[in-house]
């Protein structure tokens, strides 16, 4: 880590770099520094959309849902390929599901059922979350989907 942080000194925009470094510093749980690099590659190399979902990955585990709402949202708003756009979605799910916006995250869900209604994983999800919700029936029905 020292020596990427002593070449980045003289290279401070090199992404694939800062990318390495953020990557470590997560592995570390340095989330502070992570998201410090992260937010360098998104504001000097945008759509910087692997930045973003490696920093929405960051906000979530320290549990801050919105920021990680944010992040996927920006990776939507910048008009990714439609696979890119479909794990941004399924992020922003997992985070709205977790801040407590059932209805927000049940509506992701709902949209990604539409570009693949044989996703198995995306009814298992809609299910669980329609339980944890307080709507066994609703959710026994997705599951049964």
């Amino acid at each position: 880590m020292d020596a990427l942080t002593h070449y980045l000194g003289a290279h401070p925009q090199d992404v694939p770099a800062l990318t390495l470094r953020a990557r470590a510093r997560m592995g570390l749980k340095d989330w502070d520094k992570a998201e410090a690099d992260l937010s360098e590659i998104v504001r000097t190399l945008p759509p910087a959309l692997e930045a973003l979902t490696l920093r929405a990955s960051a906000h979530e585990a320290r549990g801050r849902w919105d920021a990680a709402i944010q992040d996927y949202e920006s990776i939507l708003a910048r008009a990714p390929d439609p696979a890119a756009a479909f794990q941004a979605r399924r992020g922003r799910a997992k985070a709205r599901a977790s801040a407590g916006r059932v209805d927000e995250a049940l509506a992701d869900l709902e949209a990604m059922l539409a570009m693949d209604p044989n996703d198995l994983s995306l009814h298992l999800e809609k299910a669980a979350l329609l339980g944890r919700a307080g709507r066994p029936d609703d959710g026994l029905a997705a599951a049964d989907k």
